[in-house]
């Protein structure tokens, strides 16, 4: 491990060290006492763009001021000093050449003060018959009155802004925050994503309460989230979930009852998740390509029974048999220890807070994502499910032996469209089918003992070699799209364009006019089909979902906890 001490490559200095010691090296009095007030200029002005922050940065306000203040005085000094100068210079150019007969004026000079551009030292070494002390002590006078006004003007400033200050904390405090009121407040700050990015008008806004101000959200947003330290970056997270915490017996009763699936649920409980899910969907591909695909998978087959609840995940009990055996899974939907394995990473970040389900909607993201898909955004509060249910699995699934019909009313059966069938069976573009689901189209179709008519002949003389007419060769594998098989593209719509569908219910999609349609149009528009694959994926996640009180958050994926 490196050596953890802080050793500065310079040491910063302040304005007011700085600052005059390069106003120094100007040769003009005059042209120093202008570069100082154009500075003080714009330090003002600067400092007028942070006052609206200076509640979190009072230490950095107080230097600022007092930065201002100290080179006011510095440019007093050197005005009058020049003033001083100009006068001199009237009676008697210092630039001059003097003639022996004028022995009444003697200049004497100090080379080093010279050099070093001491205006006090070499203004005192030069001895004239008029040395105008009158006017150096009307100048500094002068001086010393206009510092103490700027002082008095800023302490007066001061004490308005303190005296308003109290005031609007006063009419601010008469508003009583009922339960309901602050449930409102907690709910519009955490779908703004936090007290670090909402303002009190998003805020209040959202709450939609008569007669609430931005000042009295302005106030309770203080009150309740209130920054102890300008390093807002750093303290963001803490701050949100001290928010939480302090509203929790305001607001539990009626929130958890009513809660909604958010993109930011667990913005403050466990804001690493997202990283978390994505570099363990990562690892799992980077050993197995092919999971993309099975995780993708995972996710559809738990949504369409009994809604997405992570019902899939549950192995078998005493009291009920798990989904794992169902028909359409055994021996076939896998990524469950992938699951598992991120949840045991959740679980020591986040002990008891993210639930199966909202793992397993995520890592289908991610694996999309990972394989050169797009991306969309995940709600999240879902609550895993107490049971299992074998029989809505056997009946629910669909089945790539099925007509387009019979698909297509499963999919209506949970609240999906015909458009979300080709959508959502675009995900075939990557992955692999086991021999059984497609071989009776290389051998023997609809009992014909001829091939599919539909299928492409090459596609079907290659398959062959893969899938001979024998049993054992029923759980070999082929792609289901042989151009790109784990690129996530729109390279599935253009076979089927070309008759090049490897399952049945694949090719069916070019059979109904409607649907060919949207075929044609996603094989030649490949940001089509990303743009409503993404919306059809968001609507499958919502299907069925528990939340509130209900379900619970599972310890482990593969069992409910006791």
């Amino acid at each position: 491990m490196g050596n953890l001490d802080f050793n500065p490559i310079f040491t910063p200095k302040s304005i007011t060290q700085s600052f005059p010691g390069q106003v120094s090296r100007i040769g003009s009095l005059t042209d120093k006492a202008l570069q100082v007030n154009d500075f003080v200029n714009r330090l003002e002005s600067e400092t007028r763009k942070i006052e609206a922050f200076g509640p979190e940065i009072p230490l950095c306000m107080l230097l600022v001021n007092h930065a201002i203040v100290e080179l006011k005085e510095e440019s007093m000094v050197l005005m009058n000093s020049s003033n001083a100068q100009q006068e001199l210079e009237e009676f008697m150019p210092l630039k001059n050449t003097f003639d022996d007969g004028d022995a009444n004026v003697e200049i004497i000079k100090d080379q080093k003060d010279k050099e070093n551009g001491d205006k006090k030292n070499w203004l005192s070494s030069t001895h004239l018959w008029n040395t105008n002390e009158d006017l150096n002590q009307k100048a500094n006078l002068e001086a010393t009155q206009m510092i103490k006004k700027v002082k008095q003007e800023e302490n007066k400033e001061k004490e308005e802004t303190e005296k308003e200050n109290a005031g609007r904390a006063i009419r601010k405090q008469r508003r009583r925050w009922s339960a309901e009121l602050h449930r409102l407040f907690v709910d519009a700050l955490q779908h703004l994503g936090g007290s670090q990015v909402a303002t009190p008008k998003q805020i209040r806004e959202l709450m939609k309460v008569d007669g609430l101000t931005n000042d009295e959200v302005k106030s309770h947003l203080q009150l309740t989230c209130k920054p102890t330290t300008p390093l807002r970056n750093i303290l963001s997270r803490v701050i949100f979930f001290i928010c939480g915490f302090m509203g929790l017996t305001f607001f539990l009763s009626f929130h958890l009852a009513n809660s909604q699936l958010n993109e930011y649920y667990y913005y403050a409980s466990c804001p690493n998740l997202a990283m978390i899910v994505k570099y363990g969907v990562w690892a799992a591909m980077k050993d197995d390509t092919r999971m993309a695909a099975s995780l993708l998978r995972l996710h559809f087959h738990d949504c369409f029974v009994n809604g997405c609840d992570g019902s899939v995940l549950l192995d078998d009990t005493k009291k009920f048999k798990g989904e794992k055996n169902a028909g359409p899974n055994r021996n076939s939907i896998r990524g469950f220890e992938v699951i598992d394995n991120i949840k045991a990473d959740v679980e020591r970040a986040c002990p008891s807070i993210v639930s199966c389900v909202d793992i397993l909607t995520l890592a289908a993201r991610e694996a999309v994502v990972l394989s050169g898909g797009p991306n969309w955004p995940v709600t999240l509060g879902r609550r895993d499910g107490l049971t299992a249910n074998i029989k809505a699995a056997n009946t629910n699934l669909p089945s790539p032996f099925e007509s387009l019909a019979a698909i297509t009313a499963k999919f209506a059966a949970v609240g999906l469209d015909s458009r979300d069938v080709v959508v959502l069976s675009g995900a075939h573009t990557i992955g692999l089918a086991q021999c059984f689901t497609f071989k009776h189209r290389l051998f023997d179709f609809k009992g014909t003992g001829q091939p599919d008519p539909k299928l492409d002949t090459l596609l079907a003389t290659n398959l062959k070699t893969t899938c001979p007419n024998v049993a054992k060769s029923n759980t070999n594998l082929s792609s289901l799209d042989m151009v790109s098989t784990y690129m996530f593209d729109n390279a599935y719509y253009k076979n089927l364009v070309n008759n090049a569908g490897l399952l049945e219910s694949d090719q069916a999609l070019m059979s109904d006019p409607q649907t060919a349609s949207m075929v044609n149009d996603y094989s030649m528009y490949p940001y089509l089909f990303y743009r409503d694959f993404s919306t059809s994926m968001m609507k499958l996640s919502n299907i069925g979902v528990i939340t509130g009180l209900n379900g619970e958050v599972r310890k482990k994926c593969g069992e409910i906890n006791g």
